[in-house]
């Protein structure tokens, strides 16, 4: 038909990857709470409703049933 098609590349940036996390962790904490992140992730994360704030690995292990392993 004669018209000209113009292709459009797109290609991921820093900022994508980031809120696609963003929104994979709000996501998880909404569904399963914190203990979701330290047993599937190895992450941790103090809990915004207590007023004790985590210091250390140790201090988060005992709140789990997960054994704290040392490299």
């Amino acid at each position: 038909d004669g018209e000209d098609k113009i292709s459009y590349i797109i290609s991921h940036c820093k900022e994508d990857k980031v809120a696609i996390l963003e929104f994979a962790v709000k996501t998880l904490l909404a569904n399963q709470d914190y203990q979701a992140l330290s047993l599937n992730f190895d992450l941790y994360v103090n809990d915004p409703k207590e007023d004790k704030l985590i210091e250390s690995i140790e201090e988060i292990s005992k709140y789990f049933d997960k054994p704290l392993v040392l490299d």
